[in-house]
């Protein structure tokens, strides 16, 4: 018989949050990515220039509700880049390609663009494999005349609806009035102030931060309501994989905001919202309806009729929520347990194919051709010897390691320094590679495989964070006029 306490599930959850929350630092990555493409689209010699283009967020990275994408996926970051223009002046086409030609003119950029000819409704920018994000850029304009003073665009929903552009659309080449509607601010705006009146204060949740709350991107509000979708999100990918009919995101956190009553521990709100959600969602005119709550036409559940196991696998899903938190108290299930099942951090009958972070390796080079490792884009003359030395550093204890040595403690750090007999100039890029399943369950971010610039102050040396249980991997490439010239032996790192 097991003693369960509220306190430790809240404990429990935290935890399980934190480890598929995206970190800070790969918003403001992704933040600063998207804000350069939008100055690219604006500078005064950009044929968008006269429409005075602005880029912002939308959906899950707008708010703060992304998380990290299981294994071989990518953090979707979508961005709306709207043109001040009129129906009258411009076609869905001529709209998407003036976007899709200034993003070309840029060299890099262009080459980024994936497909090539452009998505259905967006331009999608395929950053470097190791960034692990790509970025959908949506083309718009306004859907009325209205005042782009920055302040007063963003206040009223009326004010913030744009027309988007679909392939798919008959009059797609042709002037008329038959766009697509969309108001994604009007929908950040929607989620914030739902946070802020269904709870006593917005800190709930980060009540320990020292910079005020409210002038926070929404991103770091890291508040009750946002976590709370970020796990329901997590519970459909592990239940559901990649199946394309599982319950789509914008569902989940319409339906979950909706039902949030203002519950100030992720528990409480968790077991409520799942007990709600399904009220949220109504019939009409014979088919289900989950209505935008910033455009009271458009029904989220629209596919629902035409594929009806879309609505099956929501109903399931939902009840699996439902049974697995109404449980979580019962003496008799360890809840500990059933958490790390229902988010994917156990795998029943299932054998562990990752590396033993005890064992030490025989054969590295074989052990280390993973699915994940990039192949070197570099032409290569290993006319030169490279050599990796290391040195573990925790608290104040500092010693050097050998390759593939004995494991070595959790939260150190490791600095790798490339010895070379090349002559400059050249740059020295790192291979890093994790392996375990701590690592694989933190996500794409922490398998790595891709290639890594030296410290900015030290072009020979590398530094890493000791994080996760597992056996790991980094090499050094000296390359000089983009031809590799020499590489070091793989440098095995095992952590305990």
């Amino acid at each position: 018989m097991i003693t369960t306490s509220k306190n430790a599930i809240e404990d429990k959850l935290k935890e399980l949050v934190e480890k598929i929350a995206i970190p800070n630092s790969i918003y403001e990555e992704a933040k600063n990515s998207y804000i350069a493409v939008g100055e690219w689209l604006a500078k005064e010699t950009s044929i968008l220039h006269k429409y005075n283009p602005q880029i912002y967020p939308q959906g899950s990275f707008a708010l703060g509700t992304a998380i990290l994408p299981l294994e071989d996926c990518e953090l979707d970051v979508d961005a709306v880049c709207l043109l001040e223009t009129t129906k009258d002046n411009v076609t869905q086409a001529q709209l998407k390609e003036l976007v899709g030609k200034r993003l070309k003119e840029n060299v890099t950029y262009g080459k980024m663009i994936d497909p090539k000819n452009g998505g259905r409704r967006c331009w999608t920018l395929k950053y470097a494999h190791s960034r692990k994000f790509h970025i959908d850029i949506l083309p718009a304009i306004p859907c009325d005349t209205i005042n782009f003073n920055n302040k007063i665009f963003m206040k009223e929903v009326k004010k913030t609806a744009i027309y988007i552009t679909d392939k798919k659309n008959k009059d797609f080449y042709n002037f008329s009035n038959d766009w697509l509607k969309s108001n994604p601010q009007g929908y950040v705006n929607w989620f914030l102030d739902e946070m802020k009146n269904k709870t006593k204060s917005i800190r709930v949740y980060n009540t320990c931060c020292d910079e005020a709350i409210e002038d926070l991107p929404l991103y770091r509000k890291k508040h009750i309501l946002q976590r709370v979708i970020q796990l329901l999100k997590r519970h459909r990918d592990i239940k559901f994989g990649t199946d394309e009919d599982k319950p789509i995101s914008i569902i989940i956190t319409t339906l979950a905001t909706k039902s949030y009553t203002g519950e100030e521990s992720l528990y409480e709100a968790l077991l409520n919202i799942s007990k709600i959600m399904k009220q949220h969602v109504t019939i009409r005119n014979g088919e289900y309806w989950i209505e935008n709550p910033v455009n009271s036409e458009e029904n989220f559940a629209d596919k629902w009729k035409e594929c009806p196991r879309k609505a099956e696998l929501f109903f399931s899903w939902l009840n699996s929520l439902n049974k697995l938190f109404e449980n979580l108290l019962n003496e008799n299930i360890d809840f500990s347990e059933a958490l790390d099942e229902a988010y994917g951090y156990i795998k029943k009958n299932k054998q562990d194919t990752t590396f033993n972070s005890f064992a030490y390796m025989s054969n590295p080079v074989d052990s280390f051709n993973l699915p994940y490792r990039q192949t070197p884009p570099w032409v290569f003359k290993n006319i030169n010897t490279v050599k990796i030395n290391a040195t573990f550093k925790k608290n104040n204890q500092v010693f050097s390691y050998e390759n593939n040595g004995k494991p070595l403690p959790k939260y150190g750090t490791i600095q790798f320094v490339a010895k070379t007999d090349a002559l400059e100039p050249y740059t020295v890029q790192w291979q890093i590679l994790n392996t375990g399943e701590e690592a694989r369950l933190a996500g794409n971010y922490q398998l790595r495989g891709g290639f890594y610039p030296s410290e900015a102050d030290k072009k020979n040396i590398k530094r890493e964070n000791t994080l996760y249980k597992g056996c790991h991997m980094a090499q050094a490439y000296i390359i000089k006029n983009d031809i590799c010239i020499g590489k070091s032996e793989e440098f095995v790192v095992n952590i305990s």
